[in-house]
């Protein structure tokens, strides 16, 4: 069984792998299509993005995988004909439990150490053959240099274009601003130049020692370059160290509270992705294992399954935003993870207390006078 459940797993991570890929490469088709790229780098490219999004995806794509193989044994019968030959709850889930172990290891191996040298790669090449801003290639969910020492990030892309839960992060010597966040935002070209025009927002500059903090409703910020040929070097960002550097920043970086905030959420929540995996998947087991197998039972139960795999992969996105101006919201990225945990388990082991209370029956009449 725990190899037909990483079968399933491992066909759910492809398909979404693919995806994946072919979404946040759309705007380098352009490219491949008139010579600029090689087919080889965008090969390149592909293989490099693999750890980002195996990083973010492996606990949804795991509760999916285990939701999917269990409702399929249950309507087998399979689950039933294990339970009616004296099988517990926790034995059933073994399969499943390894699997997870397996694929928490995966996660964890991807976010911890293949995530920063690759994300180095995938900016070197999209700095190298992208000669001018192209709004449609920046991606959500991770952070992007849009021009050397401007980098942005954001949760999410509407159909006409807007960006919503932006971060944009100033490295540069002479930035008035370290970290500015906006409600939303528009790439839009104005005088003949790119501009990032934001709506409802704050800004974080500093003068001296001291930090000021503004709220505004609108601002713009020009993302060009007169002749990108002469751009400087790109400063790297905080996606590409590791993740020890990200826990315990260097002194400049302590020194700039937003910044610092930045590299905190992004190393505690490279931490708790593996562990999301465990979480996640045992409160998927713990949602279909235990109860009884009548009519709409199993439905209901694989409808909540599905509804936690999907909680894993969505809540992530607005805490690192919330985390990132109010740094008291980082251990709810250990919630996301323990709780679910416990609640499987508990379901578990609840569902175990009937068996455990026949086998306890049983020895009590059998034991002789």
């Amino acid at each position: 069984m725990a190899g037909r459940l990483a079968v399933i797993v491992a066909a759910i991570m492809a398909v979404i792998t693919i995806e994946e890929l072919l979404q946040k490469s759309q705007a380098i088709y352009v490219l491949v299509a008139s010579g600029d790229l090689p087919f080889s780098r965008l090969l390149f490219l592909w293989l490099n993005l693999l750890p980002l999004i195996f990083y973010h995806s492996t606990p949804e794509i795991v509760s999916l995988g285990l939701a999917y193989g269990y409702y399929r044994w249950a309507e087998t019968n399979e689950t039933v004909v294990l339970k009616n030959a004296g099988m517990s709850g926790l034995q059933i889930a073994r399969p499943g439990l390894i699997t997870i172990a397996v694929f928490a290891v995966f996660c964890g191996v991807n976010s911890l150490w293949l995530m920063p040298p690759t994300w180095t790669n995938v900016e070197d090449i999209r700095t190298a053959y992208i000669r001018t801003v192209n709004p449609e290639i920046l991606q959500p969910g991770s952070q992007q240099e849009i021009v050397p020492g401007l980098s942005i990030e954001f949760a999410h892309r509407l159909a006409d274009g807007t960006l919503e839960d932006i971060v944009v992060f100033d490295a540069s010597e002479d930035a008035e601003f370290r970290l500015l966040w906006a409600k939303s935002g528009q790439f839009i070209e104005l005088d003949g130049r790119l501009v990032l025009r934001l709506e409802r927002g704050a800004y974080h500059d500093h003068k001296g020692d001291q930090w000021f903090t503004a709220d505004f409703d609108a601002m713009s910020l020009p993302v060009h370059f007169d002749d990108p040929a002469e751009r400087p070097a790109r400063t790297p960002g905080y996606y590409e160290k590791d993740v020890l550097s990200l826990l315990n920043p260097p002194p400049d970086i302590r020194a700039d509270p937003p910044l610092y905030a930045a590299w905190l959420t992004e190393g505690h929540q490279r931490v708790t992705a593996p562990f999301m995996c465990i979480g996640a998947g045992l409160l998927v087991l713990g949602l279909l294992i235990p109860g009884s197998q009548g009519r709409t039972g199993p439905i209901v139960r694989l409808l909540a399954a599905i509804v936690s795999a999907l909680a894993a992969a969505i809540l992530p996105t607005p805490l690192t935003t919330v985390a990132i101006h109010h740094l008291e919201f980082l251990p709810c990225f250990y919630l996301l993870a323990l709780v679910p945990a416990i609640v499987g388990a508990a379901l578990l082991l609840r569902g175990d207390a009937p068996v455990r209370r026949r086998s306890q029956d049983r020895s009590l009449v059998e034991k002789p006078l």
